[in-house]
């Protein structure tokens, strides 16, 4: 069904097949308006009754509702194809960076991890990705270094540092140094 803002030769013959009522009687003759009139709500001017009214308003709602339903039960399986496709992007390693050993399930994902600083870092080790040192590491390193520096474990003939658990173990002065076996 059709309503055009200009006057059309069918205006004055009213087929019952073709439009619900006369256009002379629901068409508010605006420039510009090619509305349908089942798109918009009902008009005032249309001399129904408050039932009427009340009825055309539910109609209104309900079609509303499904729409809004259809819409969700496809916006649903588009993200279950999308998420399918992207679990195999990764499975079968479309995106990938060899560097970091990491797979992107999309391109974009893939372009994001290349300017991350972490891809960066990578690059700068040779391909080996270097994860934050914990702070029991950290602690760890620090009490070697200064171990190293006060020359408390050292072993002159060997020319060697222990540092931890190794201490007590090591035989000095040997002609090979080694460990003690417990």
């Amino acid at each position: 069904m059709f309503y055009a803002s200009t006057k059309m030769v069918t205006d004055d013959a009213f087929i019952s097949d073709v439009f619900l009522s006369p256009r002379s009687d629901i068409t508010s003759w605006k420039p510009a308006c090619t509305h349908l009139s089942l798109s918009e709500s009902v008009r005032a001017d249309l001399g129904l009754t408050a039932e009427q009214l009340i009825v055309a308003h539910q109609y209104r709602l309900n079609r509303g509702r499904a729409k809004t339903e259809r819409y969700r039960k496809r916006k649903r399986r588009v993200n279950e194809i999308a998420a399918s496709v992207r679990a195999k992007a990764k499975e079968l390693q479309r995106f990938r960076c060899e560097v970091c050993d990491h797979n992107a399930a999309i391109q974009l994902a893939f372009d994001y991890h290349l300017q991350t600083a972490a891809h960066a870092e990578a690059v700068k080790n040779g391909g080996k990705v270097v994860k934050p040192l914990s702070a029991a590491a950290l602690s760890r390193r620090a009490s070697r270094a200064a171990a190293l520096e006060s020359r408390e474990y050292y072993c002159a003939p060997c020319d060697t540092f222990l540092v931890g658990i190794n201490v007590g173990r090591y035989i000095p002065a040997s002609p090979r140094p080694r460990l003690l076996d417990f």
